[in-house]
């Protein structure tokens, strides 16, 4: 993920926080905004399916929300955030920056160490 795009989805974050009015929200938001711009950076790199599900994430939210359906929308939310943090407590926790063995593209990463 370039950072062009990972501002993109900080910024769309960002205006569906906006729009709940919740002003604790929307400053927890934006105090950990660039750090999370960092690490769906890493993880675009390092996961080649995280885009993919990061977007289906994304558009169950989205349609939670236009069918103003509330409890959806919060799954859904709570669903995509749980998933990142499991994400990136197994990379921290195991101190793995490396390529999951599970996205590695025969020939591209070839040679490469499986940790």
């Amino acid at each position: 993920m370039s950072w062009a795009r990972a501002a993109a989805v900080s910024a769309s974050s960002r205006a569906v926080v906006s729009a709940t009015g919740n002003e604790s929200l929307l400053t927890l938001l934006e105090g950990i905004s660039g750090r999370t711009i960092r690490a769906r950076i890493w993880r675009g790199l390092v996961d080649d399916q995280a885009a993919g599900r990061t977007l289906a994430e994304h558009e169950a939210i989205y349609a939670a929300l236009s069918a103003r359906d509330a409890p959806l929308s919060q799954a859904a939310a709570l669903l995509h955030v749980s998933n990142t943090e499991q994400w990136l407590r197994q990379r921290i926790g195991s101190g793995a920056p490396e390529r999951d063995a599970s996205t590695r593209t025969p020939g591209r990463d070839a040679g490469r160490t499986v940790s």
